[in-house]
């Protein structure tokens, strides 16, 4: 199924399944789900996830 990024942004603004639209996303104040209950979406970071905010922030320390 393709959804329109702007659905995509709006669901995860509303802290909702990017997929499916459901809620329920946070198991905490501030932890995710490991994936979704009503659909097949994980929520797990990427490979270079730190890595990449670590550099992010650096550079505007930097800078």
């Amino acid at each position: 199924m393709r959804l329109a990024r702007h659905t995509v942004l709006t669901r995860c603004l509303q802290l909702r399944c990017p997929n499916c639209g459901k809620s329920g996303i946070l198991a905490g104040w501030f932890e995710f789900r490991e994936a979704c209950g009503t659909c097949p979406m994980t929520y797990t970071k990427e490979e270079g996830f730190i890595l990449g905010t670590t550099s992010i922030g650096y550079v505007m320390h930097v800078v």
